[in-house]
């Protein structure tokens, strides 16, 4: 699957046939309701499933002679046009990004064959970068027929599955000068990251409110209270490198795209199924491991059917039906919306995560349905993934067919990872694993490694670090899918392979895997600004020798990240925030006043690499006495800057609390690096959080 020969577009006949399809002046609409015109070609290349579109700034507008390429996680063969539905979205708006900074912009639908890619041969899943740049080099032939001869740049850029994307491209084609990845995997993240998780979830549902709770500021030992399997859980996920902050709001994290991954696990290591249940070595032939004792296996009969309408409707039911965050009914409905009946079902303690229903009698004999909820002798469907058409299995179901409820093969899933080792020594992650290791088991039996396959059918190759041109990568410190230490991993490769000098790597806290501008709470921000930044940064590297700021300083901890604890010395891009109480440092810790008295709070911001241009304080009482979590976005107050010097401002503000209880202040803060206020796209977020309780 390996590929070193450096692949030119230019070179390649099956690209010589583009046609544009559309050419037309459009418009933007910027958040201040500015109507921003440019040019828009659609393209289809002739005998190929390539499509692009090509978007210029209008005519008379400068043109810098570059152009931004985005690359989708899944583009679907028929959403090339995917960012043309992001206008009037400000922050979230690519399109508008690129013309505003006189620049062009690209995007493909990759040769894609399916909404998920759908690569049927290696040769197909190398056309990821080969129509990438196919598309590139059209771009660059349209500018010189519009704006004369001239050196047009091209940069590339794409997040999480778009992120292996963006590398191969860098890593194996000609056609782009630098690379803005971001929140990236490795070649191993997938299925491990995932499974990982989802077994965490599992050992640790009893205690994950404590430990919400534990995590936030001024909170306790997240360890305290659990017992021995739940203690060595959590240790072992965290060393693994899922942040531990992500817990606070585990009840709105799902299992991801695990039950879509276990077909190819079946396909790929059908024996391990089996064998996770009956061999030495696996979890699950132990009856003192959770494995063994979360396992369901239980035969049931169906009584009645109820479609959505009837179950909400019949009164003889007696279905839970609020809507709260962590009720399972709403949810499920959403995902089917139909509930079935029957005889028996698991108690509410038992674990039912990802439980088949196998239908064994009557007219649905042989098909298969996915559980979502149980709430007494009721079964709530849940989202079926490559299983039976729901409604149809549903038509054929009959009063007293017979019904296997089984989680076998996910609770074995679940522990994958653990059974994964891969030789390349830089994957910290699985230390704990290898002989000496806190989690080293010498009766651990070993299966083939699955994550490189994934990576290069999405992507077309493995990644090597052998890249082509200037890269910056954005990673965040509360990624719950492509864990921080896989940005690391990759940087390790970069330098191994002689390139360190062309590579940034910026960490960014309280920002977790999503790419949009709507991700803002009192808990969580987004990055989408440092993204922009850096996609400027990379541009004025290469074309103009201006280096960019130093990445993150850090340090790694087996599979956590640890960053650099002075914001005199952590550089990087974002802004860092210290909260002050009476002249101490109180950040993410702890203050206790009294009842009536006015708590006055300083703020230090810094910007390593820019300057502070904003700021707004929650004084949240949110979960005053109740013990719910404080992450709405509310409660907010500008604050006033005081500027101590280019990069470092002052910030004072007071609040009072009348009653006794437990409140939050969240200090939220922006930088950007020409002190522009109203920069709508290069804006770079953080947060920081004290405990407040009131006596």
């Amino acid at each position: 699957m390996g590929n070193t020969e450096i692949y030119s577009a230019q070179e390649d006949p099956r690209w010589s046939r583009p046609v544009i399809d559309e050419e037309e002046v459009r418009y933007r609409i910027l958040p201040d309701r500015t109507k921003l015109p440019y040019r828009y070609y659609h393209v289809h290349f002739e005998g190929e499933r390539l499509k692009c579109i090509l978007c210029f700034p209008a005519s008379g507008a400068p043109f810098r002679w570059r152009f931004y390429q985005y690359l989708s996680p899944f583009p679907g063969p028929d959403e090339e046009t995917a960012s043309t539905n992001m206008d009037r979205r400000g922050l979230d708006d690519r399109i508008a990004f690129a013309i505003l900074n006189g620049s062009g912009y690209v995007e493909s639908n990759m040769c894609s064959r399916s909404q998920f890619g759908g690569a049927v041969s290696d040769e197909e899943s190398r056309d990821v970068y080969r129509s990438s740049a196919a598309s590139a080099e059209l771009f660059r032939t349209k500018a010189k027929e519009l704006y004369g001869e001239g050196r047009v740049y091209g940069y590339v850029y794409g997040g999480s599955g778009g992120g292996y994307k963006t590398m191969s491209c860098i890593e194996n084609t000609d056609s782009f000068d630098g690379a803005c990845p971001y929140i990236i995997g490795c070649p191993v993240s997938l299925p491990n990251s995932i499974v990982a998780k989802s077994n965490a979830d599992r050992r640790l549902r009893r205690v994950l409110p404590q430990i919400a709770k534990a995590v936030d500021a001024g909170g306790t030992d997240p360890y305290e209270g659990l017992n021995e399997d739940e203690t060595k859980a959590l240790r072992e996920i965290t060393s693994f490198g899922f942040p531990m902050k992500d817990w606070h709001f585990y009840d709105e994290m799902d299992d991801g795209s695990l039950p879509v991954l276990i077909p190819a696990a079946r396909q790929l290591h059908a024996d391990y199924f089996k064998d996770f249940w009956t061999e030495k070595g696996y979890e699950g032939s132990d009856p003192e491991d959770s494995a063994y004792r979360d396992r369901l296996c239980m035969h049931t009969k169906v009584v009645k059917v109820l479609p959505m309408s009837e179950a909400e409707d019949s009164e003889e039911e007696t279905l839970e039906t609020r809507n709260g965050a962590d009720t399972a009914w709403k949810k499920m409905m959403s995902s089917s919306g139909d509930v079935i009946q029957v005889t028996e079902a698991p108690s509410e303690d038992q674990y039912i995560g990802g439980v088949d229903i196998h239908v064994e009698s009557g007219e649905a004999k042989g098909t298969t349905l996915k559980l979502g909820a149980v709430q007494g002798k009721y079964l709530i469907l849940g989202a079926a993934y490559g299983f039976s058409d729901t409604n149809e299995v549903l038509s054929r179901l009959k009063p007293g067919d017979e019904l296997f409820l089984d989680n076998s093969d996910y609770i074995a899933f679940q522990n994958f990872y653990r059974h994964q080792m891969p030789e390349d020594p830089d994957y910290h992650a699985f230390d704990q694993f290898r002989k000496g290791g806190e989690n080293y088991d010498p009766d651990r039996k070993y299966v083939g490694l699955m994550g490189p396959g994934f990576a290069f059918s999405g992507a077309g190759s493995v990644q090597s670090g052998n890249i082509q041109g200037k890269v910056i990568v954005t990673a965040c410190l509360m990624d719950e899918a492509a864990y921080p230490w896989m940005a690391d991993w990759y940087r390790q490769k970069v330098i191994n392979a002689g390139h360190g000098s062309d590579f940034r790597l910026n960490y960014y806290d309280r920002c977790i895997h999503g790419d949009e501008s709507g991700l803002q709470s009192n808990y969580i921000t987004n990055y989408l600004g440092a993204l922009f930044q850096a996609l400027l940064d990379v541009a004025d590297w290469t074309e103009n020798g201006i280096e960019p700021p130093l990445g993150t300083v850090y340090t790694m901890q087996g599979g956590l990240v640890v960053p650099e604890k002075d914001p005199e010395k952590i550089h990087g891009l974002q802004p860092q925030i210290r909260i002050l109480y009476n002249g101490e440092d109180v950040t993410e810790g702890c203050v206790h006043i009294k009842a009536g008295e006015k708590l006055i709070l300083e703020a230090m911001i810094s910007a390593p690499s820019g300057k502070p241009v904003d700021a707004k304080i929650s004084w949240s009482d949110r979960g005053t006495g109740s013990g719910k979590r404080d992450t709405v976005l509310d409660y907010l107050e500008e604050g006033i800057l005081t500027e101590i010097s280019d990069h470092v401002s002052h910030l004072s503000t007071s609040h009072e609390y009348g009653y006794p209880g437990t409140a939050f202040v969240t200090v939220r803060a922006m930088s950007e690096r020409n002190g522009d206020k109203s920069s709508v796209f290069t804006k770079i977020r953080n947060l920081a959080r004290v405990k407040v309780v009131v006596e």
